[in-house]
């Protein structure tokens, strides 16, 4: 993979990168990993083993780009996150969506500061900017 040998990285920032997509395993070889800026991309998939491997992982940024949904599974690996920035994406508050606001009341507010608490929905029409 693109990160093999960078076993001991502790931060990466690739915002503003134009990516598209996170395939799975793409993180894998960076366990050591803490801080993640994925900001200001297009990342319109994030799929369920993406972030995989990441278990020192305290900070996600996946704020400004163009999520419309994310799975609980793409989360699970992080067991040692303790910032997650997902603001300013096109939600696509459905069923698939559901779980991300349970959690969030549930405990996982803690991992969200003041600011990205307000997570809106870009669609369906009748929950937009809710």
């Amino acid at each position: 993979g693109a990160f093999a040998g960078l076993g001991q990285l502790r931060a990466l920032y690739l915002a503003g990168n134009q990516l598209v997509q996170l395939l799975d395993f793409t993180f894998l070889h960076l366990p050591r990993l803490q801080e993640l800026h994925l900001q200001e991309n297009s990342i319109e998939l994030l799929e369920d083993q993406a972030l995989a491997g990441l278990s020192s992982l305290a900070l996600l940024d996946l704020s400004r780009n163009q999520l419309g949904t994310i799975s609980r599974e793409a989360l699970q690996p992080l067991a040692s996150l303790q910032v997650l920035r997902l603001t300013e994406n096109p939600w696509r508050c459905d069923c698939a969506l559901h779980w991300l606001g349970a959690w969030i009341k549930e405990g996982g507010q803690r991992l969200l500061s003041s600011r990205d608490k307000k997570i809106t929905c870009a669609e369906p029409p009748r929950l937009a900017l809710q």
